[in-house]
């Protein structure tokens, strides 16, 4: 989240939460987050400037309050080759969730886990990005017998 240069982070927090929908975890503000703010030299009554990013905790992930992005638009070819020779690397996977760092500036890229049960509520109600109908799209994939075509609308 970032700052607008006059609200504390408890108040950033709190129009955050109060923002977010049944598919998005509140954010806690326990000792995790606490500390992990201390450690940046800040408290929950800091007030970040205007345009200043602003995190909580050291994981992003969804169930601690992260936020999830749809950012499938703007994945290159080498991300998608990655994830291809991943799945190939573990026999009998027939459904799983990707979570790939890809960095920035360097375009360095490393698959972090592979999730066997992955959480798809992210790409139905993305924070940012265009939402993505992945249930569909693993149905399709794993009974493509019972697939329906729907045309335009």
């Amino acid at each position: 989240m970032q700052g607008d240069g006059v609200s504390t982070i408890a108040e950033l927090v709190e129009r955050k939460n109060a923002d977010r929908s049944i598919a998005h975890k509140k954010i806690s503000l326990d000792g995790v987050a606490r500390g992990f703010l201390v450690s940046q030299g800040r408290t929950l009554d800091s007030v970040p400037a205007s345009g200043e990013d602003v995190q909580i905790r050291e994981s992003a992930n969804l169930a601690t309050g992260g936020d999830a992005v749809d950012v499938t638009d703007e994945l290159k070819g080498q991300v998608r080759e990655l994830v291809s020779r991943s799945v190939q690397a573990v026999p009998g996977l027939r459904c799983a969730g990707f979570d790939v760092a890809v960095e920035r500036h360097s375009g360095e890229m490393n698959v972090i886990e592979i999730n066997a049960s992955p959480q798809i509520q992210g790409h139905h109600f993305p924070w940012a990005g265009t939402p993505r109908d992945a249930a569909g799209a693993v149905l399709d994939v794993m009974f493509p017998e019972t697939r329906v075509e729907v045309g335009p609308r």
